[in-house]
C-alpha cells in the first residue's frame, strides 16, 4: 500500500500544482487518481479484516 499512496501523492502534486492544459489529460489523471484512491481504500479494508481475524 505504501507504493499506491506514493503514487497517489505524485498524481495529486501534478493535478493541483501543475495541472495539464489539455482537458483530456486532466480528465485521465483525475480518473487515475480516483481508481488509485479506490484501490487504497479496498486494500485498507482488506488489511483491517485480516487484522481482526488474527486478534
Amino acid at each position: 500500500m505504501p507504493h499506491w499512496e506514493g503514487e497517489k501523492a505524485q498524481l495529486e502534486q501534478v493535478i493541483y500544482n501543475n495541472p495539464p492544459k489539455d482537458f483530456t489529460e486532466l480528465q485521465r489523471l483525475t480518473e487515475q487518481l480516483s481508481q488509485l484512491t479506490a484501490t487504497i481504500e479496498d486494500g485498507t479494508l482488506r488489511w483491517l479484516e485480516l487484522a481482526e481475524r488474527v486478534s
